[in-house]
């Protein structure tokens, strides 16, 4: 048993938050690992995403709103593409979505890591977690 620093209400040792009060109770023995995710969590890519598309959209005329960038984060490159063309433009979709990639493959060199990115993995390494590394974006990130 655990036991809340906040309530005293005695948890179980797999328990991360206190079922009586909802304080934290700390990570239990029972984390091994942590997984991260790449693209925008470990490397900062917002800038060089949000350039790419306004980029795809000078190429075929395509006005691309604000909100539109904001709103395609996390999404695949065509979700995202079907959303930003307009109804007439739909059949430019593959050409679309490759100017974008296009543009990202050419300034991949701009991305950066978070501050304290390094940092972190290293001190999870240090105390015997396992890290993974995952994501969805192409092979050349």
């Amino acid at each position: 048993m655990k036991a809340c620093p906040k309530c005293q209400t005695n948890n179980q040792e797999s328990d991360h938050f206190c079922k009586k009060c909802g304080g934290k109770l700390g990570f239990s023995k029972i984390i091994r690992g942590i997984i991260y995710d790449l693209d925008g969590t470990l490397i900062s890519t917002l800038k060089l995403h949000r350039v790419a598309w306004l980029a795809a959209g000078k190429k075929f005329n395509i006005r691309i709103a604000e909100k539109m960038l904001l709103d395609q984060s996390g999404m695949s490159d065509e979700t995202a593409a079907l959303m930003m063309l307009p109804k007439e433009k739909k059949q430019l979709l593959r050409q679309f979505v490759e100017a974008k990639q296009k543009y990202v493959r050419e300034n991949i060199n701009k991305i950066s890591l978070f501050p304290k990115a390094i940092e972190s993995i290293s001190k999870l390494l240090q105390k015997s977690y396992q890290v993974w590394i995952c994501t969805s974006a192409y092979k050349f990130f």
